[in-house]
């Protein structure tokens, strides 16, 4: 009789297949089949085949599944919810900027393809955009934009300042978003733009050029005034300012503190861009485990001794496929993936899509 009432209760697993077609998915984890089990009876047939029912999903209704990351200025976290293909978009945020000089760097873009578990855990840090304020703040983006310089003390009347555009990145270590063991743990960053400044009282219309957020290498920070120009970063490098080493970025971060000078702050990124000085900031550089060209750090790296591998892949052994980098000057997808544009403009995005099933 046992026997008989398991070859039912499959009988009618299989005709729910049937009935609902072949694109079905069933979790199955919550529900035990004990049919030895002395306290089995119709009535918990009844109750397993109900949750059977309830428990069917179209695959119709997950596949293209889009989760999406706003700005926020905090970490956000992504717990995977079924093991399978997924693809990540990031967008960098843009360098700051006013209205009569925009002339900031905009952020990067990165794509690309990874196999999750269910339940894995991805931690989201989505950057902001460089601060568009006056010398009284000079902000840098979340996730690392570098703050700008300042003009002199008590006279804004001179110009403006503004600081870089932060990272949007993927990490396997949450924290505080500057902690270098979260910082290392990136395997995925789409970098910022760096941002700009102009000096009012110099000469009409003098003003700076923040470095677009680079794929591999961030763009350099330029200006109508100086050499001493904001350097973007590299690969390997944090973007270099000739004026001192004050004004170069970090792994991670460009300058966290304000600068002298008329200067744009740089962006961030993999590495940071560097602060200008009578320049905009240099952008920084964006990095994906796995993508020909980047250079990996090995996990025995610390703040004070990084390591570089000389290859791409991440040393969680996390590796993107099918992966896309493209810089701050270039045609990059919209946030919604409708339409493209140039370069990404405000607010870092993230966005993780379901492609496929296990």
């Amino acid at each position: 009789m046992k026997k008989n009432i398991l070859f039912l209760v499959i009988g009618l697993i299989l005709g729910l297949s049937i009935a609902a077609g072949a694109a079905i998915l069933y979790n199955a984890k919550d529900i035990e089949f004990t049919p030895n089990d002395a306290s089995w009876n119709v009535d918990n047939m009844q109750d397993a085949i109900n949750d059977i029912k309830d428990n069917y999903i179209p695959k119709s209704e997950i596949l293209g599944k889009v989760w999406k990351f706003d700005y926020t200025g905090g970490e956000q976290t992504f717990s995977v919810p079924y093991t399978g293909t997924y693809k990540i978009e990031l967008w960098g945020a843009q360098g700051g900027y006013n209205d009569l000089i925009n002339t900031s760097g905009k952020g990067a873009y990165t794509a690309g393809n990874i196999e999750l578990i269910e339940s894995k855990e991805l931690f989201v840090y989505v950057g902001g955009k460089g601060g568009s304020t006056n010398q009284d703040e000079n902000v840098g983006g979340y996730n690392g934009g570098g703050y700008s310089g300042t003009c002199p003390p008590n006279e804004t009347s001179y110009g403006y300042n503004y600081g870089g555009g932060g990272a949007t990145d993927i990490r396997l270590v949450n924290g505080v978003w500057d902690n270098f063991d979260s910082l290392k743990s990136r395997i995925m960053v789409a970098a910022g733009g760096g941002g700009t400044s102009n000096y009012l009282n110099w000469s009409p219309g003098w003003k700076t050029f923040g470095g677009y957020a680079g794929g591999l290498v961030g763009q350099d920070g330029t200006g109508e005034y100086g050499d001493q120009i904001g350097g973007g970063a590299t690969q390997t490098s944090y973007g270099i300012n000739p004026h001192g080493s004050k004004y170069s970025g970090n792994f991670g971060y460009a300058v966290q503190y304000i600068t002298s000078g008329y200067a744009g702050g740089g962006g961030g990124g993999y590495y940071g861009g560097a602060n200008g000085f009578g320049t905009g900031g240099g952008g920084g550089s964006s990095f994906i485990s796995g993508y020909t060209g980047c250079n990996a750090i090995a996990e025995t790296s610390t703040s004070s001794n990084i390591v570089h591998t000389g290859q791409p892949n991440h040393y969680s052994g996390m590796i993107f496929t099918d992966a896309k980098m493209i810089a701050g000057n270039a045609i990059m997808p919209t946030h919604d993936g409708a339409s493209t544009m140039t370069g990404n403009a405000g607010n870092g995005f993230a966005r993780i899509t379901l492609v496929s099933l296990d």
